[in-house]
């Protein structure tokens, strides 16, 4: 049986916890690692959130702080959904640990990554796609970094 290795890319807030759950569960996937963005919740949240699930389910994949906010500017301030996710990101579900602050390193995770398994890496981004224009920005130059893409 082959298996497809995948890199998930999200804002961890219910519906990417259930996604990132078929994810750990499904026998054919390969989950490389977990990018997480901003977007359902402040970035921050969102990494502890998918530290917390993953911890929870017994998968080591490892999970990579992302971007904190937009690229340009000139986007207004964000106003999170807590309304569909709680003021966790998870619903309110209990969480045992304070949200992550750590330096960004998603980007460079998907460009290792990719760059280590070319034309074998499928990036499923559910999230803002900002740690995918932050790693093309970064221009990888080794052959099939970008036929990936």
């Amino acid at each position: 049986m082959t298996k497809h290795k995948v890199i998930f890319d999200t804002d961890p807030g219910v519906d990417d916890a259930l996604a990132l759950y078929y994810l750990v569960r499904h026998p054919q996937i390969d989950l490389l690692g977990v990018t997480t963005v901003f977007g359902n919740a402040p970035v921050a949240m969102t990494t502890r959130n998918a530290r917390f699930l993953m911890q929870a389910w017994g998968h080591d994949a490892p999970v990579h702080r992302g971007a904190e906010g937009a690229m340009t500017p000139d986007m207004p301030p964000e106003f999170w959904p807590t309304h569909i996710h709680g003021d966790n990101g998870l619903g309110n579900h209990p969480t045992p640990s304070e949200p992550v602050d750590e330096p960004e390193t998603a980007a460079q995770f998907l460009i290792d990554t990719i760059r280590a398994h070319p034309g074998e890496v499928r990036v499923l981004a559910v999230g803002r796609m900002t740690n995918l224009a932050r790693a093309l920005q970064m221009r990888p130059t080794s052959r099939g970094w970008c036929a990936t893409w």
